[in-house]
């Protein structure tokens, strides 16, 4: 997958269903504030520690095995894990 890049007035982010197996870095894109990445094939949460804004994180009906957040996302409100073989917390 290509990386996300340069798109600073970029708000929402919506790949469903594209059987995702890794999710690259996304840079220079500041008010993004809703990632949906639901029904991959994702098996880590995505390193989004560059992400200020972001307040809805849809990673429902992938392969995330444990829940390991690199940085902090303190402006976080829903997070959707749903459907993942979660093993560890």
């Amino acid at each position: 997958m290509f990386p996300i890049q340069n798109l600073p007035q970029l708000r929402s982010l919506q790949i469903l269903d594209s059987e995702l197996e890794t999710f690259t870095a996304i840079e220079d894109c500041p008010k993004l504030s809703q990632i949906s990445l639901a029904g991959n094939n994702l098996r880590e949460i995505p390193i989004l520690s560059n992400l200020p804004r972001l307040i809805d994180l849809d990673l429902a009906s992938n392969q995330i095995l444990a829940v390991n957040f690199h940085d902090p996302l303190l402006s976080l409100h829903k997070l959707n894990l749903s459907n993942n073989p979660l093993e560890h917390l």
